[in-house]
């Protein structure tokens, strides 16, 4: 962290652990501690904090874990620094308005935006042989637009401060 920002660089670091989506969960093995979060982020003097709270890598057809908004209120509180819910791919957008009011400024949605490039892909590839390309830039697009989506559903989307 001490040569991170002597260079101005902000440090994020995870507490807790995020499950597999394909494992059985007992949630209370993962989530992150109130007080482990508040203790580590005084003495790493860390900038953003990940933590577990209901999410899980991957997307699976089952019900997702609502998050637990009371444990992420907690947190924010003892720790006074923004939040961040890594395995965010699949949180209903309820659960995500939600927990931005409890303190989390940051969404890492990547199985979202895999899911997305493949689709592209494979809708270029089920019409017959196809330039690898042409797959690509499908997805590519997909890919692109879900993102634009995930900006919207997190309500950063036209909030930047660089001028466009």
């Amino acid at each position: 962290v001490e040569v991170a920002h002597s260079f101005g660089i902000p440090v994020e670091a995870e507490l807790g652990k995020i499950p597999d989506a394909a494992t059985g969960i007992n949630w209370e093995d993962y989530y992150t501690k109130v007080d482990e979060a508040e203790r580590f982020v005084a003495e790493t003097g860390v900038d953003l904090l990940a933590i577990s709270a209901g999410v899980m890598h991957g997307v699976t057809g089952i019900e997702p874990q609502p998050l637990d908004i009371a444990r992420i209120q907690a947190i924010r509180s003892v720790t006074g620094i923004p939040l961040v819910l890594h395995g965010a791919s699949g949180i209903p957008a309820d659960q995500i308005a939600a927990a931005i009011e409890a303190g989390v400024h940051k969404f890492n949605a990547d199985t979202d935006l895999r899911h997305a490039f493949r689709r592209g892909i494979e809708e270029v590839w089920s019409q017959g042989d196809r330039q690898f390309e042409e797959a690509v830039a499908a997805g590519r697009d997909l890919m692109v637009a879900a993102t634009v989506d995930k900006l919207r559903e997190y309500g950063c989307a036209g909030r930047s401060a660089v001028p466009a």
